[in-house]
């Protein structure tokens, strides 16, 4: 019988601190340093994306929408000149980020070179919300569209601000 009792007090005694109750105001303090615990080391993918096929005819601008230092609106593209190329059938869409903490209401891309809109169609994106980023359509060279460069204007109307914002970048249409 006492050789019973023994480890019965043992397994009370180890057992002993599980019964406390936690301080009144302990909110769980260890939740933030233990919540993904089992996750550790683990790959970040995302699992919407599905196999990635690729694609060298699409081409891309990536607009931005942001503030400068002094807190006004600005544009900028990149790259600055971007060119495509016919014998390769390549196509143009845009990516537009709105950086700021208002929406943008408007984006337009509009060709208004002397040679003409050297694409297919035009482009619409639209309003964006800020920190989105929103994708054109995509559009391939029309043809006969001669070699060289083609001003394109970018024109962005922020909720909040009257005047709309403009840069005028270039695509370069080569062989």
């Amino acid at each position: 019988m006492k050789r019973f009792l023994l480890p019965l007090l043992v397994l009370c005694a180890a057992l002993a601190p599980a019964c406390q109750s936690p301080a009144a105001n302990d909110n769980n303090a260890n939740r933030g340093a233990n919540q993904n615990a089992g996750n550790t080391n683990q790959p970040l993918s995302n699992v919407n994306a599905g196999t990635a096929t690729r694609d060298p005819k699409n081409k891309a601008v990536m607009i931005t929408v942001s503030t400068d230092a002094a807190g006004n609106t600005q544009i900028a593209v990149a790259p600055n000149k971007i060119v495509l190329s016919k014998s390769k059938g390549q196509r143009l869409r845009f990516v537009v980020f709105n950086n700021l903490d208002a929406d943008v209401k408007d984006v337009k891309i509009e060709f208004k070179s002397a040679g003409g809109d050297p694409m297919e169609g035009s482009y619409t994106i639209g309003g964006v919300l800020s920190g989105i980023d929103m994708r054109s359509n995509s559009q391939g060279i029309k043809a006969g569209t001669a070699n060289g460069t083609y001003k394109y204007t970018v024109t962005v109307t922020v909720d909040g601000v009257g005047t709309p914002v403009v840069l005028d970048p270039d695509v370069e249409i080569a062989t």
